[in-house]
């Protein structure tokens, strides 16, 4: 069966299908990115994760998965590596979508709907870094044509953290909570 993940968010989590997680610093991104890489793993996905921040790393060695797991560099590297994932049938996550454009968007604006648009056709989950918790990503705008939903993560009170999951179809939006556990999360109903 795997990790538990609630209703709403698990129909995401399938080929053909891109999540966008985004959220202030420490507000429980990567750690859902990790519990979803999971979930899809016991949904007989093959994952790979691809990451520009060094604190992906140690999330990836306590899960204890099997995850094929690499560094990118640049947008061009992660363009290469997104492509190349989906090319070989990967549910592909990546951390952190905009670690290289934020400071040079104009010119990164056509590479990134390209890493997304690939994507969502391989399926996977993308987190990105709001520059302050309550702001969305830079380049959002040039990312939603290829997203399916969106979830934004904010730390709350006693250890909790909460999750807005917005699918793009919909203006609904469905409010779940979280706490860390070990690597992975616990929902909070």
């Amino acid at each position: 069966m795997g990790p538990v993940v609630p209703a709403d968010l698990d129909s995401f989590i399938a080929r053909g299908r891109h999540l966008l997680i985004y959220g202030g610093p420490g507000s429980g991104k990567t750690r859902l990115a990790m519990h979803l890489a999971s979930r899809a793993i016991a949904k007989e996905l093959k994952v790979v994760v691809l990451f520009s921040e060094a604190g992906t790393l140690p999330l990836i060695a306590r899960t204890g998965l099997s995850l094929g797991h690499y560094p990118i560099y640049a947008i061009d590297d992660l363009a290469r590596k997104v492509t190349r994932a989906a090319v070989m049938g990967f549910f592909t996550v990546v951390d952190t979508l905009n670690s290289f454009y934020a400071d040079d968007l104009p010119n990164n604006a056509s590479l990134l709907a390209y890493v997304s648009s690939i994507l969502k056709e391989g399926g996977g989950v993308s987190v990105a870094q709001a520059r302050k918790q309550g702001s969305e990503p830079a380049g959002l705008r040039f990312v939603e044509p290829y997203i399916d939903a969106v979830i934004e993560t904010r730390k709350i009170e006693g250890g909790l953290f909460e999750a807005l999951l917005r699918p793009v179809s919909t203006s609904d939006s469905t409010r779940l909570r979280f706490r860390p556990k070990g690597w992975h999360v616990e929902w909070v109903y």
